[in-house]
This record gives structure tokens, C-alpha cells and sequence, in this order.
């Protein structure tokens, strides 16, 4: 254990991006934390599909926190800080591979200009992997916050096995609006999307290994709020991943995102083949908070061909959520539905968002696209015209038919 550092509280604020809500205690400066500084030579060489956008590289650090940490006591409390460092990045997300957090623990992640906060984390995050991966904090230098009473330290463990090195401001927080970018989707604050609404609040982002996808959150015939994800096979990491909710403008021309909320933990329940049958339904590990506004989306296992009436909604390039619509060329090609779009287009980041029929219900999974991968994007996707492949739900049902 480092050095205990005897001191008088105090509080300050700042903007939260929350889990359960609190704020940070900042009770030390930035120049009394120790930081860890990443080596960028100890790359995890993560093989996404390149239907998954990657905005992070990772690294190993295999940091333990009750070893490393600078520890503060406070009567019969204790409170950790550590600070990790990755030179270059935008913005950084911690992966536990040890995550247990005890009855009365708070931890908050926050960014060394204390401009933003996730958090608090505490013993509702625990899992029964024991591992958790967190949503990006601002800038490349974040801070730990971990409080506790000291009779509950030797039930804590906490060890951060690798970050996630976010090189494109996934987030936006330095990026401001480009006006030369072409997109061809429409904002969901635009008019086009009037009339989907609810299946926009149904659509998130879903995070693991350094890539993004888009994803819906699904009804069941319970009616009983589960927090299901449906999205695409290709897209999962094989572990615990991060939603992202309601990343999306408040304007119909802005590029900018309004506030967003996230969730970190998730289970696999079953998982497709991108070969065969290109489909994942994951579950958060904790139930959505009402005030995220979330929808859970119906769906339809029917095989028959949903016609041209349909709409995608989704995040391409991992941007702000967008609505594609005026489709055409509905076909079938064995698992999937193949057509395109005359307003929008599929790219990496949207795989694994759903496309609506014209009763609003799920049909199908974004899992490939009839051209080839380009630069810049979504510029060069936009000055094209091609069909998209969207893995069946009615494929997928059989497998997924026990939780839904």
C-alpha cells in the first residue's frame, strides 16, 4: 500500500456522465497523484471485422489498485487515487479484469481538467465474471477515485488488466462540427424521423475491444423491461461490453451530441456466425434506469419479405444516431435481406442496428455491404449507391426464442 496522507474533506463540482450518481471528492491535486504511464508497445492486437469501426487501441497495464494507489484516510474511511496516462489519446477507457467492489465502495473516473466524471461505480457493477470495461473519459490523462470504509478493504479486489486508447474523439469531446463532411443520414432530429421516435430511443451503441457497433434494445412477450441487446455476431468481443444511450443531436443540421448516458457490464446469451447466421443477443447486467428514456422495441420472426417500407436506424462511424429511409430492391438471400437505400447508407459502426418494417418492428440485423471499404467516412460511402445485407431476425429466432 503507498503512503496515507492524513487531510480535511472537501468538494468540489463538476459534469457527470453518471451510473448511480455522486460526484468525486477530488481530495487530492493533480501533482500529489501518482500516474501510470501506458506503454504503447504492449498493444493487444484486437481482430474486429471491418464492419466494426475502431476508435481504440489496447493496451496491457495490469495495474492493481490496492497495491498502486495513493491512500488517503479519513476517520474509519480509506480513499484510493491513482492517475493513468496514455500519451496521444483522446479519451480512455479502463478494462478490470478483477472487478468487486463492496457494500458501501464508490469509485468515479474522471479526467485530470475535471471537466467530466463517470460514476459512481460500486457493488451493483460487480458481475460474475468479475470484469468490467468502462465508457471513455476525456483527454489522455484520467484519474481514479475509490472510497471505502477500511473493515471493507480485504473484500475488495480491483485490477485493471488494459485501456482503451480512443484516437478519434469517439465521443466528440474536442472535435467541433466539420463543414466539409458529407453524410447522406439524416439526423433523428430531423423531421424524417417524426414518426420513429420511440424506435429511436431504441437504438444504442455497443462497445468491446476497442469497437463500436449499433444495437437495439428488444421487448419480450413478459413485457418485463429485461434489458436485452440485439445487435450483430461479428460485432461481439466475446466479453463484457458498454452501451452507450441517446448519442444523438438535438438538431436536425447540428453534428454535435446533446448529454448522453452509458451502462458498462453485459452477459452474452447467445451468439450467431457472420458465415451463417449474423446475429448476438447480449443482456446488460443491470436493469436501464428509467430516466434514460430507453424503448424496447418490438419485433416480427415472420419470413415473409418485409416489402420497401422499412427504415434503418443506426450509428455509422460510430457519429450521432441516424435514420435511413425511401428503400428499395427488398430480396432475400438465404439468411438476410438484401436492399438499399436511396436516403443513407450502411458503413462500419452501423453493423448490428435493426431496420424497421412498416408495422415498426425489427426484421433484421446490419451485417455487410455490396462495396468495398473506403476513406474518408462517411464521405466516400455517401458518393455511392449499394445494397446493403441484413442478417433475418425470423433466422435468428429459433436460438433466441427461450429469452424473448
Amino acid at each position: 500500500m503507498r503512503s496515507i496522507k492524513f487531510i480535511i474533506l472537501f468538494c468540489t463540482f463538476s459534469f457527470c456522465q453518471i451510473q448511480y450518481g455522486g460526484s468525486p471528492r477530488y481530495l487530492l491535486q493533480n501533482e500529489e497523484i501518482k500516474y501510470y504511464n501506458v506503454d504503447h508497445s504492449k498493444i493487444i492486437e484486437n481482430k474486429l471485422h471491418p464492419m466494426v469501426l475502431q476508435y481504440a487501441n489496447e493496451y496491457i497495464v495490469d495495474i492493481d489498485i490496492l497495491n498502486e494507489a495513493e491512500a488517503i484516510q479519513i476517520s474509519d474511511e480509506i480513499v484510493y487515487y491513482i492517475g493513468i496516462q496514455s500519451l496521444g489519446a483522446k479519451a480512455l477507457g479502463l478494462v478490470f479484469n478483477q472487478f468487486h467492489l463492496t457494500e458501501n465502495s464508490e469509485m468515479f473516473i474522471y479526467s485530470s481538467d475535471k471537466s467530466m466524471h463517470i460514476g459512481s461505480f460500486n457493488e451493483k457493477n460487480n458481475n460474475q465474471s468479475g470484469s468490467l470495461e468502462t465508457a471513455v473519459v476525456k483527454g489522455e490523462n484520467v484519474i481514479i477515485e475509490l472510497s471505502l470504509p477500511i473493515e471493507e478493504v480485504g473484500d475488495l479486489r480491483l485490477k485493471i488488466k488494459s485501456i482503451m486508447h480512443d484516437f478519434i474523439d469517439l465521443m466528440k469531446f474536442h472535435e467541433t462540427s466539420d463543414p466539409d463532411r458529407v453524410d447522406c443520414n439524416d439526423n433523428v432530429a430531423c423531421s424524417s424521423a417524426n414518426e420513429w421516435s420511440d424506435q429511436v430511443d431504441a437504438v444504442v451503441i455497443v462497445s468491446g475491444n476497442g469497437g463500436i457497433c449499433s444495437g437495439s434494445i428488444v421487448n419480450n412477450t413478459s413485457y418485463d423491461l429485461t434489458p436485452y441487446i440485439l445487435y450483430a455476431a461479428h460485432c461481439n468481443s466475446g466479453g463484457s461490453s458498454v452501451v452507450y444511450f441517446n448519442y444523438q443531436a438535438n438538431t436536425c443540421i447540428s453534428n454535435n451530441p446533446g448529454n448522453y448516458t452509458t451502462m458498462s457490464g453485459t452477459q452474452n446469451l447467445t451468439i450467431g456466425n457472420f458465415n451463417n447466421n449474423d446475429y448476438a443477443l447480449i443482456r446488460l447486467n443491470n436493469d436501464i434506469p428509467s430516466s434514460y428514456g430507453a424503448y424496447y422495441v418490438g419485433w416480427n420472426r415472420s419470413s415473409s419479405n418485409p416489402g420497401n417500407n422499412v427504415v434503418g436506424i443506426h450509428h455509422p462511424d460510430g457519429d450521432i444516431k441516424k435514420i435511413s429511409y425511401d428503400a428499395y430492391g427488398m430480396s432475400s438471400s438465404g439468411n438476410w435481406w438484401d436492399f438499399a437505400y436511396s436516403s443513407g447508407r450502411v458503413i462500419p459502426g452501423s453493423s448490428g442496428s435493426p431496420f424497421f418494417d412498416s408495422n415498426k418492428h425489427i426484421r433484421g440485423m446490419a451485417s455487410y455491404i455490396y462495396t468495398n471499404y473506403c476513406s474518408p467516412a462517411p464521405d466516400c460511402y455517401c458518393s455511392q449507391s449499394y445494397y446493403h445485407g441484413y442478417a433475418k431476425f425470423s433466422s435468428a429466432w429459433s436460438n433466441i426464442d427461450n429469452y424473448l
